[in-house]
């Protein structure tokens, strides 16, 4: 389309083509979920805008649920609904089981809903070598009022406090997106990524114990605690994962 044109000039010159974009913008522009940082390559993305099949959805406790919904979504016109039910350990959650990735800087990505009411989210990249479970756990803690209790991740000495603590608008209308980025060959988190602040987390190794088989692969989760107090729902989209990390 013709652009450049000023208003009231009908000598002024105008350009039939825009600047160049990069492929990244473009593909975000023609309806990629990839939409949030951009970096590192594509292995799996998926918005769950068809079956489930692709996924293991977890849940325990009677009237928790993982399913696919139509009642709030980032993109597109489906996501999917977490509710625990209203029983002590009440769990909901979604899984996705890979093959090792070529290259090893590898992140994981998820949006979600917030909900004061829950005990727990956690985000989970577990790394099977065949011979150790390297477990890269991400976990915030008990909300009150939309303030974090904690930030936290899971490393050989235990759960580490990371700092600030993130504050979330609580509403079913608006995702917030965390993107965790490991280092598989140096067996490291490397940094972290919720909406709009960066947390460097090459400092710390992973939690790791022996494999519980030989056969390697990666298991990324997502899954949130309830409480015997009451059921509480949150909803989920755009399940990424990346390799070629920078």
């Amino acid at each position: 389309m013709a652009h450049g044109h000023e208003d009231f000039h009908r000598r002024t010159e105008v350009f039939i083509t825009a600047d160049d974009i990069d492929l990244n913008e473009l593909a975000v522009r023609l309806g990629s979920i990839v939409n949030f940082d951009r970096l590192g390559r594509v292995i799996f993305a998926n918005g769950f805008e068809g079956s489930l099949g692709a996924f293991a959805p977890n849940k325990y406790g009677v009237g928790s649920i993982s399913e696919k919904t139509e009642d709030s979504v980032k993109n597109g016109a489906y996501g999917v609904q977490l509710t625990t039910g209203a029983v002590n350990n009440a769990l909901a959650g979604m899984s996705r089981y890979q093959p090792i990735p070529f290259h090893p800087r590898v992140g994981f990505e998820i949006s979600f809903t917030f909900n004061k009411d829950f005990q727990r989210y956690w985000f989970i990249l577990n790394h099977h070598t065949g011979l150790h479970r390297y477990l890269y756990n991400v976990q915030l803690e008990y909300f009150y009022d939309s303030v974090l209790k904690v930030m936290q991740i899971y490393t050989p000495d235990g759960w580490v406090a990371i700092t600030p603590t993130p504050r979330f608008r609580e509403s079913v209308r608006l995702f917030h997106t965390l993107k965790m980025v490991v280092d598989f060959d140096m067996k490291k988190y490397a940094h972290l990524l919720i909406n709009n602040i960066s947390y460097d987390l090459s400092a710390y190794t992973p939690w790791w114990l022996g494999d519980e088989t030989v056969h390697p692969y990666i298991h990324a989760q997502i899954q949130v605690d309830g409480s015997a107090s009451g059921a509480e729902t949150c909803y989920i989209d755009d399940f990424i994962l990346t390799d070629s990390e920078p």
